[in-house]
């Protein structure tokens, strides 16, 4: 999320100036689940937990760990069920993972805290404001998906969303089998493929994010690591997105901003309109010339500058 926002939460061993990365860390749950996190960002800041996008893992929020820390912002990044480390949980609801998320929450001492949902991501934040309202002090969604249980939602989607949310919804055996094809590549060391299929044909401003060889590569290890126990993962939250969230957006009643691309040709910044006007209190930025990639990487500092302030 940001060139200057690339690299590890680090920590300095106490008496000494040696500076090592923050561990992935795992909790166990009390159904015997292990629920994989990590932090990046300013040690001592304030938590914020962050839900990565689709298909990603925990390692997305290394891209804002630079930031963050400036920003006196504590990141706070768990792998859903099936991504990275964290253990499958195949009829998981959004409802369960904010349970999942309070029972991390408890373990890490943060009785308050905020929530940034980026892209796929944006449907956990707004769950986490939906049940955990007494917890959440601000919830801010980057570029997000938005209810996409009616027929209509897909309509301004890119044709390779339409294609995965289309079977989503109607042929789930196709589904899993597409979606086993493409993590394929990702297996055989090649994620790279998965990503230029996830970009499609992006708008200048994310062909240019998408050309510097090192936020190229960062998005490769993200992928990796979202396959690493293979393709059920993503087709569960293939799924999820495209059924019933479990609430109405109008139950929900804490301050949420929004911010999205014009240009955003990923999730079509329609998409963010009418989830913008769903919410209650919503405030929402809508940046021209900026697509789905060139907004969380490219704006870094001021979606975070907001998210930290009072």
């Amino acid at each position: 999320m940001g060139p200057s926002g690339i690299g590890n939460r680090t920590e300095r061993r106490a008496g000494t100036t040696e500076v090592e990365p923050c561990r992935r860390q795992a909790l166990l749950l009390p159904d015997g689940r292990r629920m994989s996190y990590q932090e990046f960002g300013a040690v001592d800041g304030r938590p914020v937990f962050y839900c990565h996008g689709f298909p990603a893992s925990r390692l997305e929020a290394r891209l804002v760990a630079a930031v963050a820390e400036k920003c006196g912002l504590r990141m706070i990044a768990a792998d859903r069920p099936g991504y990275g480390y964290s253990d499958p949980a195949p009829r998981h609801s959004l409802k369960q993972w904010t349970d999942d998320l309070a029972l991390l929450a408890d373990h890490l001492s943060c009785d308050r805290f905020r929530v940034l949902g980026v892209s796929g991501g944006g449907p956990y934040a707004l769950a986490t404001a939906r049940f955990l309202p007494e917890r959440i002090e601000k919830v801010t969604l980057v570029c997000p998906l938005g209810p996409l249980e009616r027929c209509d939602a897909l309509r301004k989607f890119a044709p390779t969303g339409q294609l995965f949310f289309g079977l989503a919804r109607r042929h789930r055996v196709l589904l899993k089998l597409l979606v086993g094809s493409v993590a394929l590549p990702v297996r055989m060391g090649w994620p790279g493929l998965v990503l230029r299929l996830l970009a499609g044909d992006p708008p200048p401003a994310d062909r240019r994010i998408l050309e510097d060889s090192q936020i190229r590569q960062e998005l490769k290890f993200i992928i990796a690591e979202a396959f690493r126990q293979g393709s059920a993962a993503a087709c569960d939250e293939l799924i999820r997105y495209v059924s019933p969230w479990g609430f109405e957006l109008s139950q929900l009643s804490g301050p949420v901003t929004l911010w999205h691309g014009e240009e955003d040709r990923t999730v079509p910044v329609e998409a963010g309109r009418r989830l913008a006007a769903a919410l209650p209190g919503c405030r929402a930025l809508f940046l021209p010339g900026e697509g789905h990639y060139s907004l969380p990487l490219g704006q870094t500092d001021p979606i975070l500058k907001d998210l930290a302030a009072d």
